[in-house]
């Protein structure tokens, strides 16, 4: 194997990696800080889960109510005071 073909397939396996990195727009560093973030679901405190799964769960921790996003929405809501409504 030459060098650029050593280059080719170091390159390939790079890009595979991001693409396995970054699921649905959010790597997933951001989605475990997203995970880690107090929020509150209806008003009452709330726990992002779910930080391989495609969509997000936020679970009412008084209640037990859950529902799902998707991970962009729950980073737009975080980054606006973290406050999810049903």
């Amino acid at each position: 194997m030459n060098n650029a073909q050593r280059f080719a397939q170091a390159l390939v396996k790079q890009v595979a990696t991001d693409i396995i990195r970054t699921r649905h727009g959010l790597t997933e560093d951001q989605r475990y800080d997203l995970a880690n973030t107090p929020v509150t679901l209806n008003g009452e405190p709330a726990q992002i889960a779910g930080v391989k799964l495609p969509f997000a769960g936020v679970r009412n921790l008084e209640t037990g109510e859950s529902y799902q996003w998707a991970w962009e929405t729950v980073a737009r809501i975080v980054a606006n005071g973290g406050n999810f409504t049903s």
